[in-house]
């Protein structure tokens, strides 16, 4: 593939090649053709010099005037970062067990109840008729329209 604009990527900082898709839209894919015959990506330079990219497929294989490229985010991988001293990396266990928290004595401090399905006051025996009746209340902390 003769020389094309480069462009580095701005997650793992390789260098990839920007075509234009069969939909219009960019497509990265990276710099050095694919040799292993992974690559499902066919680009060719189309007349204005523009990298043109399509899809392999059975019905359409590669044409002799195509190059075979990989997708570049199939390939993307973050950089991996420095651990700094003493600090837990992501893949060790940490200081010790989870602390489960603990309530404090001070009255107010309990745990909330545990999520779940509110359950009807004990005098309530139809939902519905209770429904309608708390609804039909007045509110004193929405002002009244007249």
């Amino acid at each position: 593939m003769p020389r094309a604009p480069r462009h580095i990527c701005r997650i793992c900082e390789a260098r990839v090649l920007i075509t234009i898709t069969q939909a219009g839209r960019r497509l990265a894919v990276n710099e050095a053709e694919d040799t292993s015959g992974l690559g499902n990506t066919a680009v060719h330079r189309d007349q204005h010099g523009v990298l043109r990219s399509r899809r392999i497929t059975k019905e359409e294989p590669l044409r002799r005037w195509e190059r075979r490229y990989r997708p570049h985010p199939a390939d993307c991988r973050p950089p991996v970062q420095p651990t700094l001293p003493g600090l837990p990396t992501p893949d060790s266990p940490g200081p010790g067990p989870a602390r489960t928290p603990t309530p404090d004595a001070r009255p107010g401090n309990e745990p909330a109840p545990a999520p779940g399905p509110a359950a009807a006051p004990a005098p309530v025996t139809d939902l519905n008729a209770w429904r309608r009746n708390h609804n039909n209340r007045t509110r004193t902390d929405e002002p009244r329209n007249p």
